[in-house]
């Protein structure tokens, strides 16, 4: 089953310490929200934004246009 989703339920599943799942589903992102997740986190310091980026580096979620 695949997922696309938003900023909000990214941040808010990675931060309640439910990341795990997104193991069990294709999670795909647009470009534009790994912008304002990852980068737009980690330059503010946010610790669910290098969750997030260790995922994407190891394919648990993808980037797509």
């Amino acid at each position: 089953m695949n997922f696309i989703l938003d900023a909000t339920p990214l941040i808010h599943v990675t931060k309640a310490g439910y990341d795990w799942i997104f193991n069990k589903f294709e999670i795909i992102i647009p470009g534009k929200v790994y912008e304002e997740v990852v980068e737009t986190g980690k330059s503010i310091g946010a610790k669910d934004a290098f969750v997030i980026e260790k995922l994407i580096k190891n394919d648990t979620i993808l980037i797509r246009t």
